[in-house]
């Protein structure tokens, strides 16, 4: 979440992954297929242990999250948890215009159902480009 202070100035994106991610396809591609204008992109189904950070973005994204005043009511309403995520989840939520989407192939989590296809989840969707264990 401090990416943008560590890592050289010249960086203008960069992945964030949780440990339980496991990347099926090549990178590249997604990188290519997201806009770049958001602070961030994630997945349309919730997903923020999987994200793309806009580092030149950041700071704008910590002014916009200290506006938001009710992010511990949100993170009970929502079941969302006070977490590293917390940050993206609400953000997600009080200002949607500034976050992008990710492609639905990099969405996909073993806990909503691809467990049933673990054997052959290549043959269902040919398309998947990472699992991650669980929301």
């Amino acid at each position: 979440m401090f990416a943008h202070e560590v890592l050289p100035h010249t960086i203008e994106r960069t992945l964030y992954m949780d440990t339980d991610v496991v990347i099926l396809a090549n990178l590249a591609e997604l990188f290519r297929s997201v806009d770049k204008g958001p602070i961030f992109n994630m997945g349309r189904f919730g997903s923020s242990g999987f994200l793309i950070l806009n580092l030149f973005k950041m700071p704008l994204l910590w002014e916009k999250a200290a506006t938001i005043k009710n992010m511990k009511n949100l993170s009970v309403e929502h079941k969302w948890g006070t977490n590293d995520q917390l940050v993206f989840d609400a953000m997600n939520h009080s200002f949607p215009e500034l976050v992008g989407f990710i492609p639905d192939e990099f969405d996909l989590d073993i806990a909503g159902g691809a467990w049933r296809f673990r054997k052959n989840i290549l043959t269902v969707r040919p398309r998947v480009g990472m699992m991650v264990r669980e929301r």
